[in-house]
């Protein structure tokens, strides 16, 4: 299966581009298909962090400009009842937009379908792209600005690793 070839990607010590392409196939499943354990997708994320770049650089930010749904966090994973259940999958609906022309970051949780949604607006986004990171304010949190590392881009899904929620895997929706 495509999962068993991925999965042969963790050489110690070794991020080359055919383990990269590897590790952005993982990805992609875990994003589309959901159907990536977190025991895999972790690692593979930890090893894109440990070669500080995916060498999949973000030439432009068209890649992370946009809405994207979250689909995996470590942290999730890392919860002792909840992470064993969803295995890092986030079990309710959560959209990021990035505008990165306005500098503004929305996040929209909605927790059940019948209450209301908790809305996170974030001031002052740029990207740093000699470090491949977002940069941004919550509002009411302004002295702890929050960064996404960018490990992994494309089209289609991010990569990246947050200064709040670790390890994350975002899928575009618009």
């Amino acid at each position: 299966t495509n999962l068993d070839a991925a999965s042969s990607y963790l050489e110690p010590n070794e991020t080359t581009s055919t383990n990269i392409d590897a590790i952005g196939e993982l990805i992609r499943q875990c994003a589309i298909q959901r159907t990536v354990d977190a025991t895999t997708i972790i690692p593979a994320l930890e090893q894109l962090e440990i070669a500080k770049k995916a060498r999949n650089s973000v030439d432009d930010t068209e890649m992370l400009d946009g809405t994207f749904e979250l689909v995996f966090s470590s942290a999730v994973a890392n919860l002792p009842v909840v992470g064993k259940i969803f295995g890092g999958y986030i079990p309710n609906k959560e959209l990021i937009t990035f505008d990165i022309a306005r500098k503004q970051m929305s996040l929209i949780v909605e927790i059940l379908p019948f209450l209301p949604t908790i809305d996170i607006y974030g001031d002052s986004l740029e990207f740093d792209k000699e470090l491949e990171c977002l940069e941004y304010t919550i509002r009411g949190k302004e002295d702890r600005p929050s960064r996404w590392e960018i490990l992994y881009a494309d089209s289609d899904v991010v990569a990246a690793k947050s200064s709040v929620t670790g390890l994350n895997i975002i899928r575009r929706i618009k």
